[in-house]
């Protein structure tokens, strides 16, 4: 189903999308395209990285979604990473280039369904990542384990 959901967001956001017009059908989903800058971590932040893509925001659903892209060896342009999340309006507030688009239901409901998933898969990842950790090890442990010149002592 990924596959699926990343070929018809790509053509979405490559312009695919309609724009708004009067007389829609009642199927058809209101979304808010625009480019915003994403970070993989703190580092991204500090030094200035991130990526710019495009992302899609659902309002009557609470969902965003973003595809950044790749370039493979033949330079050919493929999606490399496709993100669907709860957000909020208040996402958009760093946002450039924001407009209306109108998204088929069917796109639309596999947006909602693929953030559904990966948030589900988020809060599993980090529920065994909880489980594998050290017996007794927790974060006010590992502060007082760790000597002042950053080496780790254990008693």
């Amino acid at each position: 189903m990924e596959s699926k959901v990343i070929c018809l967001l790509a053509l979405a956001m490559l312009g695919a999308g309609c724009a708004t017009q009067p007389g829609k059908a009642q199927s058809d989903v209101r979304a808010l395209q625009y480019r915003i800058k994403v970070f993989e971590g703190g580092m991204d932040v500090v030094h200035g990285g991130g990526n710019v893509v495009k992302e899609l925001f659902l309002p009557a659903h609470g969902v965003a979604c973003n595809i950044e892209w790749s370039m493979t060896p033949e330079l050919e342009l493929v999606p490399w990473r496709l993100r669907a999340f709860r957000a909020t309006s208040e996402r958009m507030s760093n946002a450039l280039d924001i407009y209306e688009i109108v998204l088929p239901a069917g796109l639309a409901t596999s947006i909602v369904e693929l953030a559904s998933q990966q948030h589900a898969l988020a809060r599993q990842v980090q529920s065994v990542g909880l489980l594998l950790r050290e017996p007794g090890h927790d974060e006010s442990t590992a502060q007082r384990d760790e000597a002042p010149d950053g080496a780790s002592h254990r008693r």
